[in-house]
């Protein structure tokens, strides 16, 4: 079924200025084990050690080149330009119980190339991640590229990023991390592996509730087996998580088998407290709730805003495959879209979930459930959780096939229920009665879940004949 969906795709980001005109040196340095401070780091046989990299002030067009494998944390403050990034090209890392890489403070940087390994300490005190971007001086960066890495190994996350209000304070209130005024513009993160970590493989986070990031992308990127942490609250054991951000990118994604020791509230791949946020092309199979919270393939959570999850796969989760759960964010969850997804025997754990889980804790507004292919043999395609969506739940052109009546509430027509006579790829058969029987409704894609053309009349479900 992976092979269905996990396709290629490459996105731009957009840099921003440096105002600062500063000269470019481009000029390469080497890392190595055995390097040494006495060298002069411009020759892989002259090459530093960490200590010396540490310590030593890069400037924009600068080359950081680790050769071989070292063991410490690589920590940049410096900043590239536009025209002149400073990049780091991998090596290994072992950072033991420390971060590998932080980036602090910095903007037009691009890592390449690059493995970091963590020890493998999952205790509830241990926070490292393989690499760190951290931001605390209320000002925008961004343009940060990071591709080609491999995380493994850390108690937090492979893939990290956050905010501090200051360098001692990291939450204040509500108000002032809606308003602070720093964040992270055009974050490109693309084919990163981001295995067997606590918390999660990939967590780009701001300030919760602020939106302070804007233009961040994960593309390419895989996420599996990152165990959760024991205890933790409110939850843990992610595969791909995005939050506090305005625009954002998931694409071409795989998360599976994540949360399979201590996973709880935890989800495949995910956005919260976010605002115009796609999750698309990707596929979210085996993910694993422990406690019986969650476990979902896909989610659409608490305070997002104009979100859309769109041509994703999901199958054989412990939770719902898709999640639209409003938890009582400050912002609330309005102008959601569920569309040409398709579910295969989810909600294996727990008979509150179904391929489609919709509901909250608080109220939640105006959803539009568009033309999925839900399949189950144990239970229900669509469930309810908590409270009613308030305005609009428009429910149509789905497939809808399982063991028990799905959830169908106002708004909801045109969906099929039952046997769809489907082959195994969920394309429908010469004699399914979907074909030809969709609503054309405005501002649906004019592909299917295999980018197929729609070119005549639309058929019920994620794929046409």
């Amino acid at each position: 079924m992976v092979a269905l969906i996990f396709m290629s795709c490459t996105k731009q980001v957009t840099r921003i200025e440096n105002t600062v005109d500063t000269p470019t040196r481009n000029t390469t340095y080497y890392i190595a084990e055995n390097g040494s401070g006495l060298n002069t780091g411009l020759k892989p046989n002259q090459a530093w050690n960490l200590e010396q990299a540490n310590s030593f002030s890069f400037q924009p067009g600068d080359t950081i080149r680790i050769t071989g494998k070292i063991h410490g944390t690589l920590t940049l403050t410096e900043s590239g330009t536009h025209d002149a990034m400073i990049v780091i090209l991998g090596g290994t890392i072992f950072s033991g119980d420390k971060d590998g890489l932080v980036l602090y403070n910095n903007h037009n940087i691009r890592v390449n190339g690059l493995t970091l390994q963590g020890s493998g300490d999952f205790s509830s005190g241990a926070k490292n991640s393989g690499l760190t971007l951290l931001a605390d001086d209320q000002k925008r960066h961004g343009n940060i590229i990071l591709e080609n890495i491999t995380a493994r190994g850390y108690a937090f996350a492979g893939i990290r990023s956050h905010l501090y209000m200051s360098p001692a304070i990291v939450w204040e209130s509500e108000d002032a991390a809606i308003n602070y005024p720093g964040g992270y513009d055009s974050v490109l993160v693309n084919h990163v592996t981001a295995d067997s970590n606590g918390y999660a493989g990939i967590d780009l986070a701001g300030m919760w509730p602020g939106r302070q990031n804007k233009q961040i992308i994960i593309t390419n990127s895989s996420a599996s087996y990152n165990r959760g942490i024991r205890n933790m609250q409110p939850h843990s054991g992610h595969g791909i998580v995005m939050s506090d951000v305005l625009g954002g990118i998931i694409d071409s994604c795989m998360a599976s088998y994540n949360g399979w020791e201590f996973g709880s509230g935890n989800v495949g791949i995910w956005t919260y407290s976010s605002a115009s946020v796609m999750i698309s092309n990707s596929v979210s199979f085996k993910n694993i709730s422990i406690s019986g919270i969650d476990g979902d393939g896909f989610d659409l959570d608490g305070g997002t805003w104009n979100c859309t999850m769109q041509n994703n796969l999901s199958y054989e989760n412990d939770g719902a495959g898709y999640l639209i759960y409003e938890y009582g964010d400050p912002y609330s969850m309005k102008h959601n879209t569920c569309r040409y997804n398709i579910s295969k025997n989810d909600a294996r754990k727990g008979k509150q979930y179904g391929g489609i889980s919709i509901g909250g804790a608080a109220p939640l507004y105006n959803i539009s459930i568009y033309n999925n292919t839900i399949i189950t043999d144990n239970g229900k395609a669509i469930t309810k959780l908590g409270h009613e969506v308030q305005g609009t739940l428009a429910i149509k052109n789905n497939i809808l096939s399982g063991t028990e009546s799905p959830y169908l509430y106002k708004d909801a027509t045109n969906n099929y229920i039952g046997d769809a006579k489907l082959d195994d790829k969920f394309i429908p058969q010469a004699s399914s009665p979907v074909i030809n029987k969709g609503l054309d409704i405005a501002g649906l894609p004019e592909k299917d879940f295999y980018y197929n053309q729609i070119r005549e009349l639309r058929d019920i479900g994620a794929v046409e004949f």
